[in-house]
């Protein structure tokens, strides 16, 4: 039985996946980074689980919306870090922020999706 899928669910995983093609931007900006190993390895598997985020959220599931609404809010505790990355580094500061708003967007696209289409 294939289920109509809302065109918001789409709209919103392509916002995730760009969100992670700009973090891992993010990641390459900043130079001193690369030069520890563990983190890479923490980075990819953050990314990895946004990719299978980005997939329940292509795929219709609507529990996920609440999921993010979690990380965003839990976030608003980087704000500082943000600021900061800004003062160092202005393109990763202004990446960040993209990545932000961006999260924003794909949850106000999640939370606009009518209930009969869950």
């Amino acid at each position: 039985m294939n289920k109509l899928i809302h065109p918001n669910y789409k709209k919103a995983s392509n916002v995730i996946f760009l969100t992670i093609i700009l973090s891992l931007i993010k990641f390459f900006l900043l130079d001193d980074i690369l030069h520890k190993g563990t983190f890479i390895g923490i980075l990819l598997a953050i990314l990895l689980f946004f990719v299978g985020v980005a997939y329940l959220v292509r795929i219709g599931k609507n529990w996920v919306k609440y999921f993010l609404l979690f990380l965003a809010l839990s976030s608003l505790l980087d704000i500082p870090d943000t600021v900061e990355l800004c003062k160092q580094n202005i393109l990763s500061g202004l990446a960040e922020i993209t990545i932000s708003l961006l999260d924003i967007l794909a949850i106000i696209l999640l939370f606009r999706i009518p209930k009969k289409s869950t």
